[in-house]
């Protein structure tokens, strides 16, 4: 089957969970029904809205399944494949290739720092597992954010291309200088789509996507038409909702909420994640009112 190009944007999927504590599947291929009829490009499961961190192999494995039997061939999947320890890694990276994603994606290893070389050695047996694209999942959280330098040498050892969310948009455009011409760089955040894409990026990456695909893919459309004083119009509205999705810390459960509060059931975080409280939903249920993204056309 032929790959599909990854740009535009691309939705990190929420991972609905049961009562029970596992994979809602059912729920998920709403989800994945939801945003692609809205209009997005691309899926992003098992990455830090989708709890990937949080679940077992089996579990991403289960997930990764549902996600892309629900897709059918509609948009690009890339799998998010990055564990603790590079076992795992190469296991779920070859699970991923074999059910048909269009590419994989890897946080470099963490918790625990790293030299240079180690993280080469990681990139490089992702790369020798799968025939597919490899791309870099550049996460602050991890610990262990690329250096331009290592970001070089993962480009000449085969990396094709990076979810950048070091949100730090001089390091981003450290790193579209020094990338190959053919490299895919995706902006991680929607905080810093519309300069990201004004400087040339394909398009970004999206938890927000989940619950307000319309906004996303707006914004998109415009800064592809080029008409960027509209596109500042709209990035200004979507950071206001990015600030109700810090409310409280972390942001997957409010994203769970605002997704609920779109008509979609989306589950429960996995435990220890917990619902919000009926005092929080209430309050992010009225800021968003408020901003008018609770009714068409939820722009």
């Amino acid at each position: 089957m032929e790959k599909k190009e990854i740009k535009g944007v691309i939705t990190v999927l929420l991972t609905p969970f049961t009562i029970e504590g596992e994979p809602d599947l059912r729920s998920l291929k709403k989800l994945v029904d939801f945003v692609i009829e809205r209009g997005v490009h691309g899926l992003f499961p098992c990455g830090s809205y989708g709890m990937g961190p949080l679940m077992t192999v089996e579990e991403r494995k289960k997930v990764l399944e549902a996600v892309v039997e629900a897709n059918n061939g509609r948009v690009s999947i890339v799998a998010h494949i990055g564990a603790i320890e590079t076992k795992s890694t190469i296991d779920l990276a070859k699970h991923a290739e074999k059910v048909g994603v269009d590419a994989i994606s890897s946080v470099p290893p963490f918790y625990y720092h790293y030299e240079s070389e180690e993280i080469v050695d990681y990139f490089k047996e992702i790369m020798n597992a799968v025939e597919i694209p490899v791309y870099a999942y550049n996460n602050a959280l991890t610990g262990n954010l690329l250096t331009p330098e290592l970001f070089i040498r993962l480009t000449e050892i085969g990396l094709k291309g990076m979810k950048d969310a070091s949100k730090d948009l001089h390091l981003f455009y450290k790193y579209q200088r020094l990338a190959p011409s053919d490299f895919n760089l995706l902006m991680g955040t929607e905080e810093f789509a519309l300069p990201s894409m004004v400087m040339g990026g394909k398009g970004f990456t999206t938890g927000m996507a989940c619950a307000f695909p319309e906004i996303t893919v707006k914004l998109y459309e415009t800064c592809a038409q080029k008409d960027y004083v509209s596109a500042a119009k709209i990035q200004k509205k979507l950071l206001k909702v990015f600030d109700i999705m810090q409310i409280a810390s972390p942001k997957v459960q409010i994203a769970h909420e605002c997704v609920r509060l779109r008509g979609v059931d989306i589950g429960q975080p996995k435990p220890p994640f917990r619902l919000l409280s009926e005092e929080l939903k209430q309050c992010v249920k009225e800021e968003l009112s408020d901003l008018g993204m609770l009714s068409e056309p939820y722009l």
